[in-house]
């Protein structure tokens, strides 16, 4: 009001100049609406729908007009690490988000987890956030009850932070497999025997955790060949 700007607003509230409505992620695309009107953009990352509308009303503050606008965002391609989707063989999904980790950006990335669809079981494999000084642990035991509010089958941790986050899905819900390791490839290793078809797992951890290494057991694995059908 000091400096007489135009204000704009972004968000899930009916109240904002551009709402977003709709949000939901479907065969590897995020589908979304702004004020009614539908978006598509490639990829898993449900929660930059919020982004995507920030970077629309900038667009139409400046005249590019919101029916002007492309429905499918098809070129655009996210930084590497950032909610990546990856696929093993055997219909195995990997969504690998292992370039940071906060406590803002993990929640998000578990209820974008939540809106995937899988024909198997889903798996949390994650590591310490760091930096987060003396609050860490109660940052990560707010992250343990954050995912055992979630649809999740297994929850496979290690780090000496990640250990308090899976003690509270222990405690929390009994029906999630929860288990901490002592490094990246014990974690892995477990891992590779377990998954299979239609499985989908979250990887996610802060970059110095290395959780590119559990990523890297697992396409290592040889997997075996599925069984051709027979017309």
């Amino acid at each position: 009001q000091k400096s007489k700007v135009r204000v704009l607003t972004v968000g899930s509230s009916p109240g904002a100049d551009y709402c977003v409505t709709h949000t939901s992620v479907r065969n590897s695309r995020v589908h979304f609406q702004v004020n009614a009107r539908p978006f598509i953009f490639p990829g898993a990352a449900g929660f930059l729908a919020a982004n995507a509308a920030m970077a629309i009303a900038m667009a139409e503050s400046v005249g590019v007009s919101l029916a002007e606008m492309p429905e499918s965002w098809d070129d655009l391609c996210l930084p590497e690490g950032r909610f990546q989707e990856q696929f093993l063989v055997r219909d195995i999904r990997i969504i690998y988000d292992g370039y940071n980790a906060s406590p803002a950006s993990f929640e998000a990335a578990l209820e974008a987890f939540e809106l995937m669809e899988a024909t198997g079981r889903k798996f949390l494999v994650f590591a310490d956030m760091l930096e987060l000084g003396d609050e860490s642990p109660q940052y990560h035991e707010r992250l343990g009850r954050k995912a055992s509010r979630s649809l999740l089958d297994y929850a496979l941790a290690y780090g000496p932070n990640a250990k308090g986050s899976i003690e509270v899905i222990r405690q929390e819900t009994p029906f999630i497999h929860a288990e901490h390791f002592e490094d990246a490839e014990s974690l892995a290793l477990f891992l590779k025997d377990q998954i299979r078809a239609g499985d989908l797992l979250l990887l996610k951890a802060s970059r110095a955790m290395k959780m590119d290494r559990v990523l890297e057991i697992l396409h290592q694995k040889k997997w075996e060949a599925e069984p051709q059908s027979r017309l």
